[in-house]
C-alpha cells in the first residue's frame, strides 16, 4: 500500500523553513556590513592571515550548513511528520466505526498481581472507546459469545458499548478465529456510511487460535487493524490434561479405577503439588508429587461404590480431580459424572434358549461365553455383577423382550427366523448386537435374510462355505490359523501395563480351526450398485438413514440411548464403507471383528464361533480379556453420558414423567435455575441445559408436584416437596489444549498474515486513535536527535578550527 508524507502540525514546518532562511540572510549580512580601510600595518597582518583565510571561509560555510540543518530539523520535529496510508490527512475529530474482537477464552483468565488478562484487556479497550470522537459507533465481538449476554451488533451509544464490554466473561470453549474475523468484516460493511474504520484484535494471541497456514480468502482485509498481545509470550502453568474412569462405568461392590494426567509448563520443577480426589464433593484421597516441565505425570485413585442399585438401573455420582491452584486456576480441576450400574440386562440367544443345560442334555452355543462373563455366584454377588443374563431362542424374540435389554448376543443360530427387521429396529434405537457363528450356522441363509445389500444387520455378505474345519469334522485336514496382532493396535485391545511383546504373545495363543468370512469389499460394491440403481449416493444414504432414525424409526426401548452414540465408535479402524469398521483380522486376513454402525447402535460381527469347537479361545484367559472388554464397551455405549467437554447446550431426554413435576439446575456458585420439559423431536421430550460456560458439576434435580396443584417456578416452596425424586450430576470440562499457553510473537503473526497490514501493540503500549493509518509517528524523536547532533558538530568545528594567536 502506498504511503503519503503528512504533518500533524504543518505550520511549524514553515517556521523551521523561515528560521533556516533567516540564518542564511544573517550570515550574508554579517559578511557585508564591515567596510575595509587600508592602513600602514595592514600588509603585515595580511601576510600572517593569508594561509588561514581560505580555511576560515570553509569553516564559516560549514557552520552555516549545520545551523540551517539544525533549525530545519527542529521545525520538522515540531511539525511531527508521519507516513499516512490515506491521501487525506488524519483528522482526530472525525467519528469512526470501532470494531473490537476480544479474546475471552480460558487463557485470558491467567492472573498477574491479582488481575486476569481479560480484566486488563477490558480496561484497555474502555479507555480507547472513551478517546474516540463524538458520534462514533462501536461493535464488541467476544471470541466466544455468551447466551443471553453480549450482543454482537453495533452500538451508537458509548455508554451502552461500555456496559456490554463489562459483561464479557471467560468462556471455556473452542473458537474459530476465521469466523470471528469474517464477522468483523461483515460488521464493517454494514456501517458503510462511516468511512473511518478502526479494528482491534486484543488477546494473548495463543498459537492454538492461529492456523499455521492462513487462506487470504478466509481472512479478508480489515481496515486500520491493531493486533494487541496481552501478557508475555511464555507463561508457567500446571493443568489436568485428562481425568477418566477406566472402562467407562463402575460396578456396585467392585473397585473403580480413576486415571488422571497432569501437565506442567514452566522453567523449573514444581514441587509439593497437592492432588485431591473427591466423590460427591467430598475428598476421599490425596497425594503430593513433583511436576517436571514438559512431561506428563499420571495419577491413579480407586474407589468402591457400595450404595445399592436396582437391577437394570443406573445411578450417577460426581467425581473430581484437583491440583494446587496457580495463576490459571480454572484448569486445575476436572470432573466426571460416573455411571454406577448393577445387573444390566444382556440377552444371550442360541439354539437352546432358556432350556435346561447339562452334560446329558447339551449346552447352548453361548454357554461358555455366559460362564466367562457372569460366573455362577451367590445371589448377593450375582446382584452386583454388571451383567444380568437372560436367555431366549431367536424365533422367540419380540419387542417386549428386546425393549428391556441393552445388549443382544446371538451365537450359532441357524438362520434369522424373520427377525432381521426387529433386530435392526432394536439397533437403530441404540441397542447393541453381537453375532457369532456356530455349528448349525448357515452362511447362505444369513446372507439372504440379514444382508439385503446393506439394509440388514450384517457388515457384508457371508462367504457360502466356512474357512477351515474343526478337528472333530476332519482330523486329517486341520489347518489352524491365529489372530493377527498387527491388526489389533486399537485402544480396545491395549491392556495397561502389558508390553507390545507380551500382547503379541497373548493374542497369538488361541488356535482357530474354522471361521466364517464377511466379504466386506463385495458388500461395499453391492451397496454402491444398489444406490446407483436407486439414483442415490453414499451421502444420500447417510442422510436418509440419520433422518429415519430421528423421525420415522420406532421408539419402543424402555431405556434411552444417548443421542450421540451414533457419533462414537468402539475404536478407530480401517473403514470399508461409511458405517463399517474392521477391528481385527486373523492371520489369513479373514475378518475377526467387524463393527457396523446403524443409527444409534452398533452390530459387532465375530468371525468365529464361541462354543469351543471352532477354536481354543474359551480355554485361555484371552477370551475373558477380549470379550469382557468388547462387551463392556458395548454396554457403556448404551449409558447416557453426563460428562461433557466444552458444551454450549445439552439435551437430556426424559420419558414417562409427570409434566407437572418441577426440574431445576443447581450449581455451587449460582442460584438454582428452573428447567422446563421441551420437545426434543417428534416423539421425545426432555430438558435442554444451556449456558454451561464454566467447568464444574451441575446437578439436575426433579421434584414431584403435590396433588391437585400445578407446577410454577414462582411458587416452588409451596408446590414441591423439599426432597428431590432424583438428582443427576452433569460434569462440565473445558478443552485441555487451551491450557498449553504459547503466545505468538509479532514476527510469527506477520508470517501468518503476509498479505495483511496491521499495527502490532504490546500490552504496555497505548492503543492509537489513528490505528495503523500512521506509520513512523515517532520520526520527530529521530529529528530532535539530529538537531542535537548538528549542534554538537557545530561546537566541535568551532573548537577545532578556532583562530590561533601568532607567536
Amino acid at each position: 500500500m502506498l504511503a503519503f508524507v503528512t504533518f500533524l502540525q504543518p505550520w511549524l514546518l514553515l517556521l523551521g523553513l523561515c528560521g533556516a532562511l533567516a540564518t542564511v540572510v544573517l550570515h550574508l549580512y554579517n559578511n557585508n556590513r564591515h567596510r575595509s580601510v587600508a592602513w600602514g600595518a595592514m600588509q603585515f597582518l595580511e601576510i600572517a592571515t593569508q594561509r588561514h583565510r581560505k580555511l576560515f571561509r570553509w569553516r564559516d560555510w560549514l557552520l552555516l550548513v549545520l545551523r540551517c540543518f539544525a533549525i530545519l530539523l527542529l521545525g520538522l520535529a515540531l511539525a511531527q511528520p508521519y507516513l499516512s496510508r490515506s491521501e487525506t490527512a488524519f483528522d482526530p475529530s472525525e467519528p469512526v466505526h470501532a470494531v473490537v474482537m476480544l479474546d475471552n477464552t480460558l487463557s485470558m483468565a491467567y492472573e498477574t498481581l491479582g488481575k486476569d488478562r481479560l480484566t486488563r484487556a477490558i480496561e484497555k479497550i474502555d479507555l480507547y472507546l472513551q478517546s474516540l470522537p463524538p458520534g462514533s459507533r462501536f461493535s464488541i465481538i467476544p471470541f466466544v459469545s455468551q447466551e443471553g449476554g453480549v450482543d454482537q451488533g453495533t452500538f451508537h451509544s458509548l455508554t451502552e458499548a461500555r456496559e456490554v464490554l463489562q459483561r464479557v466473561t471467560i468462556q471455556d470453549q473452542v473458537i474459530s478465529l476465521a469466523a470471528i474475523w469474517q464477522h468483523a468484516a461483515r460488521l464493517l460493511k454494514l456501517e458503510d456510511d462511516l468511512p473511518n474504520k478502526r479494528v482491534l484484535l486484543i488477546g494473548d494471541q495463543q498459537r492454538l487460535h492461529w492456523p499455521a497456514k492462513i487462506d487470504p480468502e478466509t481472512y479478508p482485509p480489515l481496515e486500520n487493524l491493531q493486533i494487541v498481545r496481552m501478557g508475555p509470550s511464555k507463561t508457567a502453568n500446571a493443568w489436568i490434561e485428562s481425568f477418566e474412569l477406566r472402562e467407562g462405568l463402575a460396578e456396585v461392590g467392585s473397585t473403580a479405577t480413576f486415571d488422571g494426567v497432569l501437565r506442567w509448563q514452566g522453567p523449573e520443577q514444581r514441587r509439593e503439588v497437592q492432588v485431591t480426589f473427591s466423590i460427591d464433593e467430598e475428598v476421599v484421597a490425596s497425594q503430593s508429587l513433583t511436576l517436571v516441565p514438559g512431561q506428563s505425570r499420571e495419577v491413579r485413585f480407586s474407589y468402591q461404590f457400595e450404595e445399592p442399585v436396582a437391577e437394570g438401573e443406573i445411578t450417577h455420582r460426581a467425581a473430581s480431580l484437583a491440583i494446587s491452584s496457580d495463576d490459571l486456576g480454572q484448569d486445575d480441576y476436572r470432573f466426571l459424572s460416573v455411571p454406577v450400574v448393577a445387573s444390566l440386562p444382556v440377552l444371550f440367544v442360541d439354539g437352546r434358549g432358556d432350556a435346561e443345560e447339562s452334560p446329558s442334555l447339551g449346552y447352548g452355543d453361548s454357554f461358555y461365553l455366559r460362564r466367562l462373563m457372569a460366573p455362577l455366584t451367590t445371589e448377593e454377588e450375582r446382584g452386583r455383577q454388571v451383567l444380568s443374563i437372560r436367555r431366549r431362542r431367536l424365533d422367540e424374540l419380540d419387542q417386549t423382550i428386546l425393549a428391556q435389554v441393552r445388549l443382544v448376543v446371538v451365537c450359532g443360530v441357524e438362520r434369522t427366523f424373520g427377525k432381521t427387521e426387529l433386530l435392526r429396529e432394536y439397533v437403530e434405537q441404540g441397542g447393541q448386537l453381537l453375532i457369532a457363528p456356530g455349528d448349525r450356522f448357515d452362511p447362505i441363509a444369513w446372507t439372504n435374510e440379514a444382508w439385503r445389500e446393506g439394509l440388514g444387520i450384517l457388515p457384508g455378505p457371508l462367504r457360502a462355505e466356512p474357512i477351515g474345519k474343526t478337528p472333530q469334522e476332519a482330523p486329517q485336514e486341520v489347518r489352524p490359523f491365529f489372530l493377527d496382532p498387527r491388526s489389533m493396535q486399537k485402544p480396545l485391545f491395549q491392556i495397561e501395563g502389558e508390553s507390545p511383546a507380551r500382547l503379541t504373545e497373548l493374542y497369538r495363543s488361541p488356535i482357530f480351526f474354522k471361521a466364517v468370512e464377511a466379504e466386506l469389499e463385495r458388500g461395499e460394491q453391492e451397496i454402491e450398485d444398489r444406490l446407483e440403481r436407486e439414483g442415490r449416493t453414499p451421502t444420500d444414504e447417510t442422510s436418509s438413514d440419520q433422518e429415519k432414525v430421528s423421525t420415522d424409526s420406532p421408539a419402543w426401548l424402555r431405556w434411552q440411548a444417548p443421542a450421540s452414540t451414533a457419533n462414537r465408535k468402539l475404536t478407530s479402524g480401517k473403514s470399508t464403507h461409511w458405517k463399517t469398521t474392521l477391528l481385527a483380522e486373523f492371520s489369513n486376513e479373514v475378518p475377526f471383528l467387524v463393527e457396523t454402525q446403524l443409527g444409534r447402535g452398533t452390530v459387532v460381527w465375530v468371525g468365529t464361533g464361541v462354543a469351543g469347537r471352532w477354536n481354543t479361545l474359551m480355554t485361555f484367559s484371552d477370551a475373558v480379556i477380549l470379550f469382557d472388554r468388547l462387551m463392556r464397551e458395548m454396554l457403556r455405549r448404551t449409558l447416557p453420558s453426563f460428562t461433557l467437554d466444552a458444551p454450549r447446550r445439552f439435551a437430556f431426554p426424559l420419558e414417562g414423567l409427570d409434566r407437572r413435576d418441577f426440574f431445576q439446575l443447581v450449581t455451587g456458585q449460582e442460584s438454582p435455575r428452573p428447567l422446563s420439559l421441551t420437545a426434543l423431536d417428534a416423539e421425545r421430550s426432555g430438558l435442554i441445559l444451556s449456558e454451561l460456560d464454566q467447568r464444574g458439576i451441575y446437578w439436575i434435580e426433579s421434584y414431584p408436584a403435590r396433588e391437585g396443584r400445578s407446577a410454577s417456578p414462582a411458587s416452588t416452596s409451596e408446590v414441591f416437596e423439599r426432597i428431590p425424586l432424583w438428582r443427576i450430576p452433569v460434569a462440565v470440562n473445558g478443552v485441555a489444549e487451551e491450557s498449553e499457553l504459547n503466545a505468538l510473537s509479532e514476527e510469527a503473526v506477520r508470517a501468518r498474515l503476509p498479505e495483511r497490514t496491521f499495527l502490532w501493540r504490546e500490552e504496555k503500549e497505548p492503543l492509537l486513535l489513528e490505528g495503523n493509518l500512521i506509520l513512523g509517528k515517532q520520526y520527530w524523536r529521530s529529528m530532535l536527535g539530529g538537531v542535537v547532533t548538528a549542534l554538537g558538530l557545530e561546537m566541535l568545528v568551532l573548537l577545532l578550527l578556532r583562530p590561533r594567536r601568532a607567536s
